[in-house]
């Protein structure tokens, strides 16, 4: 046959691998989730007031 390689002898990866994976997956999902959309109008935190161009 011409695989005769045990499959078990693969090398496994280490075990901070998947958790790095992980993390990063968690990190840039939650980073994603609370954003401001683009297209949002500004809050009223960020407008003028209507009174203060008039001064």
């Amino acid at each position: 046959m011409a695989h005769d390689s045990d499959p078990q002898t693969e090398p496994s990866s280490p075990a901070w691998l998947p958790a790095l994976g992980l993390f990063l997956f968690l990190a840039v999902g939650t980073w994603f989730a609370t954003r401001a959309p683009a297209d949002a109008p500004p809050g009223p935190a960020t407008a003028a007031p209507a009174d203060a161009a008039a001064h």
